[in-house]
């Protein structure tokens, strides 16, 4: 229903409201978690977050109760996506966290990274800039291990945002130059826009994972965004007094939309702002 013109939102969510009033009647814990992970999945492609996350929690519930149950990893990051899409970001904390470790656990490094991309994320949100530029550090050794670029942008670019807060602009300004390399390295390897759903399907019966927000991204948007840190950092470093609001961490996984960045674009302005610096 949800890939389909033919249905309006309000039938899909009357929809899914009937399911979650069958899930309650069934007694089989894991085939339970399963379905009430799906419908968190729904109702969060709907933007219906409160729903989302109370669905992500029976999940939980039911995973925990299920013997030998591999899912909590994928609920535990679906809730702490969903909790971070409100703006629960203390209650977030946890979740992500929990998440991380299963993750690591079980050897799922790009999953981890994305984990401790959304706690860095959090953190930042709460005015922890400290904590949120550590967890951009795991993020970012994760992708590197798992081979994601587009990853290890993410966590560059958030490096960079918490440089800035840190009042650290000769490292932000690194961390931002290598999220532009590394953006223009995607985009020679036709890699799509940071994608903050990231709805990756997982090898475990519960299907697949959440991270982040809705909006889909795109390479120009995302580097409008990152050159946007860029330049108030410079203007923090050449004393130019930016008004701090205006570099904000990024969201998890990415926003905006738009076109492909043209081809050396990144490259060119990496080398521009590195002469500034210079001076």
């Amino acid at each position: 229903m949800l890939q389909s013109s033919r249905f309006g939102a309000a039938e899909v969510a009357g929809t899914l409201a009937r399911c979650w009033a069958l899930c309650d009647s069934i007694s089989d814990p894991a085939l339970q978690g399963k379905l009430y992970n799906d419908i968190g999945l729904c109702y969060s492609q709907l933007l219906i977050f409160p729903l989302a996350a109370e669905s992500f929690e029976r999940a939980l519930a039911a995973c925990r109760r299920a013997p030998g149950c591999s899912g909590e990893a994928a609920v535990l990051q679906n809730l702490g996506a969903a909790r971070n899409a409100l703006q629960h970001f203390s209650a977030a904390l946890a979740p992500h966290r929990r998440a991380a470790a299963l993750h690591g656990t079980a050897g799922n490094r790009r999953a981890q990274g994305q984990c401790f991309g959304n706690l860095a994320y959090a953190f930042s949100q709460l005015g922890e800039h400290e904590a949120a530029a550590e967890n951009y550090l795991h993020a970012l050794q994760a992708f590197r291990d798992s081979g994601d670029v587009l990853g290890q942008c993410k966590a560059c670019e958030g490096l960079g945002a918490a440089r800035f807060h840190l009042g650290d602009p000769q490292r932000a300004i690194r961390h931002y130059q290598e999220a532009l390399r590394l953006l223009s390295r995607c985009q020679v390897q036709g890699t799509p826009g940071m994608d903050p759903t990231c709805m990756a399907r997982t090898n475990h019966p519960l299907g697949m994972a959440l991270v982040g927000s809705l909006a889909q991204g795109t390479p120009r948007a995302d580097g409008e965004r990152i050159v946007t840190g860029l330049t108030r950092t410079l203007q923090m470093q050449l004393c130019l007094r930016p008004t701090p609001a205006l570099v904000s961490s990024p969201p998890p996984w990415g926003s905006g939309s738009g076109g492909w960045w043209g081809m050396g674009t990144a490259a060119k302005l990496c080398a521009l702002l590195s002469r500034a610096c210079m001076h």
